[in-house]
């Protein structure tokens, strides 16, 4: 089979070129700034969905779009290649398409609206250089994914696989939200986290969405499925980071107020913890149902904790990108410990 990845180098799109590499596929990337390859299976093409296609074979088999952020990102591509030969698209939406999670198990039959007149005004504002970074796109970001499916359903009918990711982990990732986590654990001390401990966490491994993409294709699926994973206690995921790390850190649970009054935000300067609001109560309560009946499979929560952990001791100097400094922490723990004291005596 002939395969283009769009996204190919990045995180989710690189593991979705090794698994169809692995599946013996012929695989074609788009990137912007120009690379070899020594596999024979495996081409960079130089290219740039907003400037020039003109690199792109007309015919492919399957095609995986990990980075179109709104409609003018998918016509460029569809505007370059033979539909007629095309057998699946596969597209990488997002659970952020479903923009509220006031109910429990959210599923693929709830009806989502697709982007307002401004949503894509945002989106047709945006100079180029911009449109291919998901955080240009704001509140927007949700919509628009959810615009790009429609489009997608309307013009390729079942040739289309939209896939609704939810919080993507693994060695690499760019985001960092679980590595920071285990990087901090493996520092040791004392590590203060964010109340409930029974607060739910949804975590897929990339390796195990990549590949449910490149199966869904082959089996010609059509339509949405929503692409998250485990869901696991915040409390049960940091003891498992603290038992694959095999250290003497000591976990510290607070209010997750102690965390905002030194204004740290939930989710970029508190990994993986939510604001308290109604609108997002449900956020990690993504159905999996649908795609688990057509071959979703999900290594266990420690392997992927395994794999992160032993690529971040590998890359301990590299910045990441979320997350708090240990001064703040420190900080933190004294008020916990002191407000303690006093609620004992």
């Amino acid at each position: 089979m002939k395969v283009l990845v769009l996204g190919g180098t990045g995180f989710l799109g690189g593991a979705i070129t090794q698994a169809a590499l692995t599946k013996g596929f012929d695989v074609d990337v788009v990137t912007r700034q120009s690379k070899r390859s020594e596999n024979p299976k495996l081409t960079y093409l130089l290219g740039d969905r907003y400037d020039d296609l003109s690199s792109l074979n007309h015919s492919y088999d399957l095609i995986f779009d990990t980075c179109a952020y709104e409609t003018n990102a998918i016509k460029a591509v569809l505007a370059r290649i033979n539909l007629e030969s095309l057998e699946r698209y596969v597209f990488i939406s997002s659970t952020s398409a479903y923009q509220e999670y006031h109910v429990p198990k959210l599923s693929e039959e709830k009806e989502v609206n697709g982007a307002s007149q401004q949503d894509l005004d945002l989106a047709n504002s945006l100079p180029n250089s911009k449109k291919t970074s998901a955080y240009s796109y704001g509140s927007s970001y949700g919509p628009l994914k959810r615009e790009c499916e429609i489009f997608l359903e309307k013009s390729l009918g079942n040739k289309a696989i939209m896939l609704r990711s939810g919080l993507l982990v693994g060695a690499g990732d760019y985001s960092d939200r679980l590595t920071w986590w285990v990087r901090r654990v493996d520092l040791a001390g004392n590590v203060v986290c964010p109340k409930p401990q029974d607060g739910n966490v949804q975590l897929i491994d990339v390796r195990d969405a990549a590949e449910f993409a490149v199966d869904a294709a082959i089996s010609r699926c059509s339509g949405i499925y929503n692409l998250a994973g485990h869901q696991v206690s915040f409390g049960s995921l940091m003891n498992k980071i603290l038992y694959k790390t095999a250290n003497r850190a000591t976990l510290k649970w607070v209010s997750l107020h102690a965390f905002t009054k030194h204004n740290l935000s939930p989710w970029t300067d508190v990994p993986l913890a939510l604001p308290e609001v109604e609108a997002l109560k449900n956020f990690f309560d993504i159905s999996t149902e649908k795609a688990q009946k057509v071959g979703l499979k999900l290594r266990p929560i420690e392997e992927t904790i395994q794999n992160i952990l032993e690529w971040d001791r590998e890359n301990r100097d590299r910045p990441l990108k979320c997350g708090y400094d240990l001064k703040t922490e420190q900080v933190i723990a004294l008020e916990h410990y002191k407000k303690s004291a006093n609620e004992q005596e």
